[in-house]
């Protein structure tokens, strides 16, 4: 269930969908409604047993542009 998912497993489902070919911009979306369903999945402890947030930097996902690539339709 959700309470199983970690950190490893949305590291890992962002490099798969990388490998894919998904854009960034697709991804930042992806996780953020990952972020919504499994919060918990996001936090960690880190090697000094700190408890931290699994960031979009973290995921090599930091530089997703909004900017739009679909065109205003024209009358």
């Amino acid at each position: 269930g959700p309470d199983e998912v970690t950190h490893r497993h949305v590291r890992r489902a962002i490099e798969e969908m990388l490998a894919r070919g998904l854009t960034t911009r697709t991804l930042y979306n992806r996780v953020a409604h990952l972020r919504t369903l499994v919060p918990r999945a996001f936090r960690y402890r880190d090697a000094s047993g700190e408890s931290r947030t699994l960031t979009n930097e973290d995921l090599g996902l930091s530089n997703a542009s909004r900017a739009g690539t679909k065109r205003a339709m024209r009358d």
